[in-house]
């Protein structure tokens, strides 16, 4: 039995094939293959190296609970239990141990911790951050609890190289989440700092994903994530990191279509990133995303069935539309966001209202992520915009919303005013037409547009000269709603 006269060989030989078989699609041989080395495995350490692939297996096929199943099960190999059925409020003692772990320690001076010499350590942290990503899609409070405990283990025993993407999650958790932006922003930018100093690939391009996609732009401009996502690309090619090419393929491709970027430069290039996700590596979890934004960018340009469909002759939209409510809560928050803001480009308000409605339901799925800025904000435009017509009550339940909504979206343009004061100007604009404030609504229309502008959001730009020119028509000044349109 080679097991028995050979076990460190079989081990390494029946590892490096079934990662093989899985690379290549064979996921029947690879299975089989990493059932027998849980059978024969002698130490914990072993097993959970099959539980790492088995679990980023399950998140390429979308069977994310089954990737947090298996994900869960190789942590309690190592002694780590998650809470079965965590909350938000339940997670937050994880949370209060990290300051108390860290005590007057600066954060920057964390980059000097000792280096960990445990062995487990070291695979216990990166199954965690293995687990982090199906969590974030389906399960928000284990994200959280996953990457708290992560910190204090860190903080108690030393570093790893996945300590970088603990803290860049940590980071988020503090910015976005609990809205300590400044804070986060320090934690930040020690998450880079600690990839520079273990120079792990894999580690690196996790990071850059965390920092880009989740992170900059509460902070930083919008364009300077650009970086961050390439790089991610990049080494997730070069380290054979199937599951975050996907992640970075997305998050670039939703990034240039929400800066404004001429479409037909932009559309080709979504287009590529489509392929590469659904035709090329089938990531079955960011599939639906690439083609919600590639459909999008279609629409946009005239190319599908009509103006409020995404259907063309290669998409159906129905068809679509069944396959995503099979499948995690943030591909669904993506497509109803993208819908809310073509039905609302169109002025097909009241459609835009209930995909608004349904697209927040699914909010918290998409934490951190620049799409729940322009959830927030087209669904405030979109309830303005029926107030119009709206009797009495219904109006008074549309500014409620709006109301908080604003609220929100004060602290985001208050912490990132570059990316999202312009929104915050025009909604409030749009409030004070409402409210028949004339000067005040002529005032903050021009200052949104002028937001909107200087920070080369043209799309927003031109979307408030639009709102402008309605406001002075229906104020009877088409002078001066005519120059406006044509600025439009």
């Amino acid at each position: 039995d080679h097991w028995e006269s050979h076990y460190g060989l079989s081990l390494e030989l029946l590892m490096l094939r079934a990662e093989c078989e899985y690379l290549v699609g064979n996921y029947d041989n690879a299975n089989r293959l990493f059932d027998e080395i849980l059978e024969h495995g002698r130490e914990p350490v072993d097993k959970v190296r099959v539980y790492q692939i088995k679990l980023t297996q399950h998140i390429n096929k979308d069977e994310q609970l089954e990737a947090i199943e298996v994900g869960q099960k190789g942590l309690a190999l190592l002694g780590v239990h998650p809470p079965k059925n965590p909350t938000l409020p339940g997670i937050l003692p994880e949370l209060a141990k990290t300051f108390w772990n860290r005590g007057r320690r600066r954060i920057e001076d964390l980059v000097n911790l000792p280096i960990t010499a445990d062995p487990g350590m070291t695979i216990k942290l990166r199954l965690m951050t293995d687990l982090i990503p199906p969590a974030y899609g389906f399960n928000p409070a284990l994200m959280g609890w996953l990457v708290f405990r992560g910190i204090n283990e860190t903080l108690r025993h030393g570093m790893t190289s996945a300590s970088a993407y603990l803290f860049g999650f940590y980071a988020t958790l503090l910015g976005p989440f609990l809205g300590f932006y400044p804070l986060g922003q320090r934690f930040a930018d020690l998450a880079i700092r600690l990839t520079e100093r273990f120079n792990d690939p894999v580690m690196r391009c996790r990071t850059c994903f965390a920092m880009g996609a989740i992170l900059s732009h509460w902070r930083n401009p919008l364009r300077d994530r650009f970086h961050y996502e390439l790089e991610t690309f990049k080494r997730a090619i070069e380290t054979g990191d199937v599951l975050y090419s996907g992640y970075a393929a997305h998050s670039y491709s939703d990034q240039i279509l929400s800066l404004g970027e001429n479409l037909e430069k932009t559309a080709p290039v979504i287009k590529q990133y489509r392929d590469y996700v659904v035709d090329k590596i089938q990531d079955r979890y960011m599939g639906p995303s690439l083609e919600t934004l590639h459909q999008t960018s279609r629409n946009l340009r005239g190319l599908t069935k009509d103006r409020f469909s995404l259907s063309d002759e290669f998409f159906d939209e129905e068809d679509f539309q069944g396959r995503l409510n099979q499948m995690g809560k943030s591909q669904m928050n993506i497509y109803y966001t993208k819908k809310m803001r073509l039905h609302y480009l169109y002025e097909n308000y009241e459609e835009a209202r209930r995909m608004g409605e349904i697209g927040e339901t699914k909010m918290p799925y998409v934490l951190g992520l620049v799409i729940t800025v322009e959830q927030n904000a087209y669904h405030s435009l979109t309830l303005a915009a029926l107030c119009e017509e709206a009797d009495r009550r219904t109006r008074k339940t549309y500014l409620r919303t709006i109301k908080r909504n604003q609220k929100q979206l004060k602290t985001w343009a208050e912490n990132s005013p570059t990316n999202f004061m312009h929104f915050y100007l025009l909604i409030k604009a749009e409030v004070a037409r409402i409210h028949k404030k004339d000067r005040e609504a002529a005032e903050l229309y021009d200052a949104g547009i002028a937001s909107a502008r200087d920070n080369a959001f043209h799309q927003n730009a031109a979307l408030g000269n639009e709102l402008a020119a309605r406001f002075f028509l229906s104020r009877n000044k088409p002078t001066v709603a005519r120059a406006y349109m044509l600025e439009a």
